[in-house]
């Protein structure tokens, strides 16, 4: 059983898309490999970026903080 939009399209139903406005994402990662030479060290980096003081200073270069509750 087809269940796309054109199908449903083809079919008779009152569906379609709107295209907004360009969105584009950047996805910022961060992550702790399991053969780093600091573990602690690594998990204090981490969490400090992901720290509201480490939003800012993402935002400082000009990026958008991906934390709940931070203006872009």
């Amino acid at each position: 059983m087809n269940i796309g939009l054109p199908h449903l399209k083809k079919d008779g139903a009152k569906v379609d898309w709107v295209a907004l406005e360009p969105v584009v994402s950047i996805l910022e990662v961060i992550a702790v490999t399991s053969k780093t030479a600091h573990l602690n060290a690594s998990k204090l980096f981490v969490d400090f970026m992901l720290s509201v003081e480490g939003q800012n200073l993402i935002r400082g270069f000009g990026r958008i903080p991906g934390r709940r509750g931070m203006e872009p």
